[in-house]
Order: structure tokens, then sequence, then C-alpha cells
């Protein structure tokens, strides 16, 4: 994951699933703090945890990616 260093937060929405275990792995690999969402939320909960919390990046599996697309000026760190 270029342009970020060790401790940044990385979000990741998905169910369980190969890409789950794939993204949370990366992102430890790498240095970085996995943080997974609860399947559950909403567009808005998703967009203001992103926002409070200074994730750099979010891994958002196809499921969820309609929904996380909503989420206005965090589409630039959505990765899908």
């Amino acid at each position: 994951m270029r342009g970020h260093v060790k401790g940044d937060r990385i979000g990741i929405w998905s169910e369980n699933s190969p890409f789950f275990v794939s993204a949370y792995l990366g992102v430890i690999r790498a240095g970085l703090v996995a943080v997974p969402f609860q399947t559950e939320f909403t567009e808005d909960t998703f967009s203001r945890i992103v926002s409070d919390t200074g994730l750099k990046a979010v891994f958002v599996s196809k499921r969820f990616y309609p929904r996380a697309a909503l989420g206005g000026e965090i589409r630039d760190r959505i990765v899908g």
C-alpha cells in the first residue's frame, strides 16, 4: 500500500470471506492497523466512523461497495 506509514488505520468492510482474510492479513503484514466494520452498519454510520477515526483507506467487498460509495467525501479512500 503506497503512501501509508506504519501505524496508519485501514478499515475493512466485508462479510466473512477470502476477501476479508486477504485484506486483513495484507494490512497487518504492511505494519498498518486493521479496523474491521460490522456488516450491519448503515451508510451514515460507515461514513461517520471513517471520518471520525481518520482512516487512511477502506477495503470494501463487492457486497458493501454500493453502500460505501454513497459516503461522499470518503470515496477517494475506498479500495474495492
